[in-house]
């Protein structure tokens, strides 16, 4: 079955919001490290709420690896993963850059018959990747922060329940994300707190100096 018609099914089943499946057409960012909610979720430390949530993933859908995956202007960083992946790689080389392009799952059945993967260096190398599916994490205000992946080392058909077991993952995480942007941030006026506004001044020099950029 091909993709569209795999999601157009799961739409005519009611697994998938229809204005949802039609706002595919249109191509979505992902926050810059200027918004509120991106500065002060990526390069942060370990927290118990992902880790469960990677946890279930990876037991329920029996892979190998998954992943919390945030993207950056030019790389993904990885908040919570279970399995041998690498915390950070160029945003270029990585699925969920795919995925954040769209707002329904991203679903990669075979990576070395896909046009997209068949050469990339996760598909030809390690980790060896040869199926993938990633929720994008979509934020109150539609922009794609990232993804919730899971990912296998053999050729895999994704069934409906699992799409729609990872999507309720995805939303567990969303709602994580979002409670840490209503205590950073006040109510009123959307601006940061003075703590969050000094963790987000430390991830941006942290970021300069790791870029080598200079800070205005």
């Amino acid at each position: 079955m091909e993709y569209r018609d795999h999601i157009a099914s799961l739409v005519g089943r009611g697994i998938l919001d229809r204005r949802i499946f039609y706002k595919d057409q249109k191509i979505c960012q992902a926050h810059t490290p200027a918004d509120n909610i991106w500065v002060i979720t990526i390069d942060t430390q370990d927290e118990q709420p992902f880790e469960d949530i990677v946890d279930l993933v990876k037991m329920t859908l029996d892979v190998p690896f998954c992943a919390v995956s945030l993207i950056d202007e030019d790389r993904q960083w990885l908040k919570a993963f279970r399995g041998e992946l690498e915390r950070e790689i160029p945003r270029k080389t990585s699925f969920c850059h795919h995925a954040i392009k769209q707002y329904t799952p991203f679903i990669v059945e075979d990576a070395t018959k896909d046009d997209i993967f068949h050469d990339n260096p996760l598909v030809t190398d390690e980790p060896f990747i040869r199926s993938y599916i990633g929720i994008p994490l979509t934020s109150y205000d539609s922009y794609n922060l990232g993804s919730l992946c899971a990912i296998d080392t053999k050729p895999r058909y994704f069934t409906d329940r699992e799409i729609a077991t990872l999507m309720a993952f995805a939303r567990l995480v969303l709602n994580e994300l979002e409670l840490r942007h209503v205590a950073d941030t006040d109510g009123l006026t959307g601006a940061l707190s003075r703590s969050a506004w000094l963790k987000a001044a430390e991830t941006e020099f942290s970021r300069d100096k790791r870029y080598q950029h200079g800070v205005a």
